[in-house]
């Protein structure tokens, strides 16, 4: 058998990835986006709408997730797109990276995403939008192990005691002291007020 990374490997799931079988497409898809391929999850937004049908569905949603951990900018317009499907598990996948990265340009999908059915979802956006506030780096592997993602790295200047009050960065919502719907109320107020300034134009 061939190694993972052979040339042989690769050639093997270059042809599946192109071939007509939407199965096995995305499978060779969700094993790309776990090497690192960049053009692998703008392929998967493209083309979106056929997975909730895929058993697949589940090994592309855990690699969606993942690509929280590379903050790489190109990611984070296939990102959300994908945060715009309606199949709960691959926009909660969404959800999970953009909080991971949560700089300035995944504000607009993540603030979208508090309006999601899936309850889920709405606490990762509203974690995304707290490390925003807080300043806490994107997520890495390494950062997350050495618990450097949850230390705020410079200014906050979004940051106020309401702001502070409303934070999921380092909690969940099962250990705050309000309802979701008070934290749910706070982030779009939020993000109503402060959109013109982070996001001119949405």
């Amino acid at each position: 058998m061939a190694a993972p990374d052979s040339a042989v490997t690769k050639t093997l799931f270059q042809t599946v990835r192109t071939g007509t079988q939407p199965e096995l497409r995305f499978l060779a898809l969700a094993r790309a986006m776990k090497a690192g391929d960049p053009t692998a999850l703008g392929e998967v937004a493209s083309n979106a709408a056929v997975l909730p049908q895929l058993l697949a569905r589940h090994f592309v949603s855990l690699a969606i997730a993942g690509q929280g951990f590379s903050a790489s900018p190109e990611l984070v317009a296939p990102l959300s797109v994908i945060a715009g499907c309606a199949d709960p598990s691959l926009q909660v996948s969404a959800a999970d990276a953009l909080m991971s990265i949560h700089t300035q340009a995944t504000l607009p999908a993540l603030a979208s995403l508090l309006s999601s059915a899936d309850p889920q979802t709405r606490e990762l956006a509203m974690k995304g939008l707290s490390r925003f506030v807080d300043n806490l780096p994107s997520a890495t592997r390494q950062n997350v192990i050495n618990l450097k993602s949850i230390m705020p790295q410079g200014p906050a200047p979004y940051k106020t005691a309401d702001t502070d009050r409303y934070s999921l960065s380092t909690r969940s919502l099962v250990n705050a002291p309000e309802s979701e719907a008070a934290y749910l109320q706070f982030w779009k107020s939020w993000w109503a007020t402060m959109k013109n300034q982070l996001a001119p134009g949405q």
